[in-house]
């Protein structure tokens, strides 16, 4: 019977431990970003993953009463790639996005349709990352408040030490003859040596509670 409950009580901390890594997904540090689509009109890509114009999950509106806390591609350039990277390769299940938002023009200025690659090699080859969106949501129109994600986007984990996206277009209309957006935040969830020292330790209260 001792062994019966001990094998359960074992069962249930390793099932516990198990969910519990994989539902506390973990923020992913983007170490630098690249573009083709600058040099910038409007601020500069490190403002898009360093949290700037971020308090909690809302984001205050992009335009010139809050300059560095988004980015814009030059002047004439509607399309091209950004690749983010993070130095090192992280198990990637999603990523919060947050799309131009304000008033006037600048909403109509946020990526619109987008294809996702990712890389494993540090950028040597990419594929496409599935269950990706291939739009973005439009940032909320003639608003100054600050705003949630635009998008939250969940995949099937990969792991990846680089993301791309390959613009394709923005929301359009006059005047929009620039792309860009406020921030980004990836996620992934915990290493697998994170998950194994917490099972160990799982095993070892198991262990110290037979023997007591």
């Amino acid at each position: 019977m001792k062994l019966a409950t001990a094998s359960l009580a074992l069962s249930t901390v390793t099932f516990g431990l198990i969910l519990g890594v994989a539902q506390n997904a973990q923020a992913v540090k983007i170490v630098s970003a690249t573009t083709n689509m600058g040099p910038a009109f409007s601020g500069d890509l490190l403002y898009t993953y360093n949290g700037a114009g971020l308090t909690g999950n809302q984001h205050v509106r992009s335009d010139i009463n809050n300059p560095n806390t988004f980015w814009q591609s030059r002047t004439g350039t509607r399309t091209g790639q950004i690749t983010f990277n993070f130095s090192r390769s992280y198990n990637l299940v999603g990523f919060d996005f947050w799309n131009l938002h304000g008033t006037g023009n600048m909403p109509n200025r946020g990526i619109n349709g987008v294809t996702i690659e990712y890389s494993n090699d540090d950028g040597l080859t990419y594929s496409l990352l599935t269950g990706a969106p291939s739009n973005f949501a439009k940032g909320a129109m003639n608003t100054t408040a600050s705003q949630g994600p635009s998008d939250v986007v969940s995949f099937s984990s990969v792991f990846a030490t680089n993301v791309r996206f390959n613009v394709l277009s923005n929301f359009g209309g006059p005047g929009t003859s620039n792309t860009g957006f406020n921030e980004i935040k990836f996620k992934s969830i915990p290493e697998p040596s994170a998950s194994l020292a917490l099972l160990g330790l799982g095993l070892a209260g198991v262990c110290l509670r037979k023997r007591i």
